[in-house]
């Protein structure tokens, strides 16, 4: 599609057409388009922060850190299907924030950011 080809949405858009609404898809139902998108809203912002997460795995982290992550990644990414009700859950709820708050507490580890001139 001409979106995959503007930005990567690390694979929330199949995520949510096949998991979320179990292959029905708003070309052929356009009265999902609003609840598809926005769906595709959330899973986008999930699979962003699963990306993070795995990539943070590279950083000098200390034990707790890593468990802090590994935490978050579990979370986020149960291998449960999720519904549109657990993704608007997930949108307000501390999961994302919690994310957020853990980069937050990253910005001293060695390396992560270059020295201030």
């Amino acid at each position: 599609l001409g979106g995959c080809a503007a930005f990567d949405c690390y694979g929330a858009g199949p995520r949510v057409t096949n998991r979320v609404f179990r292959g029905r898809n708003w070309r052929q139902r356009p009265d999902l388009l609003p609840a598809m998108a926005d769906a595709f809203r959330v899973m986008r912002q999930v699979h962003t922060a699963l990306v993070l997460l795995h990539e943070a795995a590279r950083l000098p982290l200390t034990p707790e850190q890593e468990r802090a992550r590994l935490d978050l990644l579990g979370g986020l990414d149960s291998g449960m299907d999720l519904t549109e009700a657990d993704l608007m859950a997930l949108e307000t709820g501390p999961e994302l924030k919690a994310v957020l708050g853990f980069f937050a507490a990253l910005r001293d580890v060695p390396g992560l950011r270059p020295p201030r001139p």
